[in-house]
């Protein structure tokens, strides 16, 4: 190959590899119907769980989807109310170093967790607790999908790759008296 050719090529190399992102899709499911949860504010955390990164609203189909490149993070915007002023369009950074993502809803109950876990959803904003969030590795969920554990209902999705399934059940009037 002749220098000419490599002058030529670098621009197009350069903008392939660094400009290039992934697309991550997170479906929510209800537990009881299996149907796609519209409308839910997914607090995604960049690495294990420690507060939320960045928030993605899932749209009429249940999906929220991330952009990843190799140094930031983007949610993709959906028109409604999910997440309000909380919707981060803009890319954050993102260190290599951070191969996994935890993903809490905001309004219904992760069924990630144990029934006992589930029954009092104001352990999940304790500190103490945090290490019970389950994170999954980016490499598992864009080489084959991934579904987070259901301890909720029976309900066994299949993923497709690039795609994190997350099951979730409504918020009980007792469980939001208690909070």
């Amino acid at each position: 190959m002749s220098r000419s050719s490599i002058a030529l090529l670098s621009p197009l190399l350069l903008c392939v590899l660094p400009c290039s992102s992934q697309q991550i899709r997170i479906l929510v499911l209800d537990a009881h119907h299996g149907k796609p949860v519209s409308n839910e504010c997914l607090e995604v955390s960049l690495g294990p769980w420690h507060g939320a990164d960045i928030y993605a609203p899932t749209n009429k189909d249940g999906i929220a989807t991330l952009s990843i490149s190799e140094d930031s993070v983007s949610a993709q915007p959906v028109v409604g109310k999910a997440c309000g002023a909380m919707v981060l369009t803009k890319k954050i950074p993102f260190a290599k170093a951070q191969e996994f993502i935890a993903v809490l809803p905001n309004s219904n109950v992760s069924c990630q967790y144990s029934k006992e876990q589930t029954k009092n959803p104001a352990w999940l904003h304790n500190p103490m607790y945090q290490h019970w969030i389950p994170s999954f590795a980016l490499h598992d969920i864009l080489a084959d999908g991934v579904v987070a554990t259901n301890a909720c209902s029976k309900l066994k999705p299949t993923p497709t790759s690039g795609e994190l399934i997350l099951v979730v059940r409504k918020v009980t009037f007792l469980e939001m008296m208690r909070q």
